[in-house]
């Protein structure tokens, strides 16, 4: 569980390469799969103690928050989609966050981030 801390910052896309196939896999609607190559998305994340980190995303004219407790399971909702369980956790000094439908176990399914 080694933390990364040169990944705590603020980030700003300038590129996105196939980000049609991670949109089609992430479900989201029609509009923002066509608008997502125009997007420059700027992502922000923050360590809040040992065990909590903050992400912060801006695209376009929506923003989102996450508070993620390192190890437990935590309940969002993107602005466009559906409820998910995700787990964050530290795997060689990457930051992985697993997701999947709501009562499902994030680390048993295949979608990570």
């Amino acid at each position: 569980m080694a933390e990364n801390v040169a990944l705590f910052g603020k980030w700003e896309s300038y590129r996105s390469e196939n980000i049609k196939a991670v949109m089609e896999k992430a479900e989201a609607p029609w509009l923002a799969q066509k608008m997502s190559d125009k997007a420059n998305p700027t992502m922000t994340i923050e360590r809040i103690d040992d065990k909590r980190i903050r992400i912060a995303t801006k695209v376009m004219l929506s923003s989102m928050e996450q508070e993620l407790t390192l190890g437990s399971i935590c309940r969002f909702k993107p602005p466009q989609g559906s409820e998910q369980d995700c787990i964050a956790e530290w795997e060689d000094g990457r930051l992985v966050i697993y997701i999947a439908k709501p009562g499902s176990d994030p680390k048993r399914c295949s979608q990570a981030m």
